[in-house]
């Protein structure tokens, strides 16, 4: 399932023109893409090609030198670059600030892997709306089951029945979350887990342990935010959003794994 908006402020890049601009800061490696060695050996990538591409999309002038609008981009390739921690959300790569205070992240967007790509600058909150605006089970009512458990392992026929489902054209939504390893030696943080529905149940299957388990609307949108780096409560919606379209027994939450 693939995010869209309906306006952009930066049309499409290819993976070799975003890291022909990143030479300028010496990028050679961003998350959401191969790095730039493997790109330029996969492409074939054409130096003077690139640079007429760049120019054509007014990323560079006519003598070669950045614009202000390509000095802007490489400004936010860098900051995307330097994140400590990351968040995809199917085709959205997520730069996640460390301080809960900055509220906007940059994302990422995949508009056709290994084609085209836009960076753009969203409020956090704008994220939980797209989630909002795409998926049902995401925005439904809560349930009286939502209030009797936050998470609850599956077994038997319900484990077997969900385990066979056909989830081709079923609306997914496939999140991982990467963390860097900090100064004080800690470990890389990695999670990787998929959320769909079964009739008005939500399924969480942990893509790294092959748990599956029906958790709670409450306990997704925990997981969430936490990932996100918003505070859980917070109010996170407005009437003034844009429109999105679219072009993808029970256990203590403390030991369920989520991101700490």
């Amino acid at each position: 399932m693939v995010y869209t908006v309906k306006s952009t402020p930066m049309e499409g890049l290819s993976p070799a023109e975003i890291y022909m601009l990143c030479g300028a800061v010496d990028i050679e490696a961003l998350f959401g893409l191969e790095d730039k060695k493997t790109v330029f050996i996969k492409t074939k990538a054409d130096v003077l090609k690139l640079k007429v591409s760049l120019q054509e999309k007014e990323l560079l002038n006519p003598e070669g030198r950045l614009t202000k609008k390509g000095a802007l981009l490489i400004k936010a390739l860098e900051i995307y670059s330097k994140s400590k921690a990351y968040a995809r959300i199917n085709n959205l790569s997520i730069a996640l600030s460390k301080s809960r205070k900055e509220d906007n992240v940059v994302i990422l967007f995949e508009d056709e892997p290994e084609v085209s790509y836009r960076l753009e600058l969203w409020p956090r909150k704008r994220v939980i709306s797209l989630l909002m605006d795409v998926y049902d089970f995401f925005r439904r009512p809560a349930k009286t089951r939502d209030f009797e458990y936050l998470i609850r392992d599956l077994e038997g026929q319900d484990l077997e029945k969900v385990k066979t489902m056909d989830l081709i054209g079923r609306p997914v939504i496939n999140f991982e979350w990467f963390r860097r390893p900090g100064k004080r030696d800690e470990k890389i943080g990695y999670e990787h887990k998929l959320f769909f529905a079964d009739g008005d149940k939500i399924v969480q299957l942990d893509a790294v342990h092959r748990d599956y388990a029906y958790i709670s609307l409450f306990y997704l949108y925990k997981q969430v935010f936490d990932w996100l780096g918003i505070p859980y409560g917070r109010e996170v919606l407005t009437d003034n959003e844009p429109q999105h379209q679219l072009s993808g027994n029970g256990r203590n939450p403390e030991t369920a794994g989520g991101h700490h």
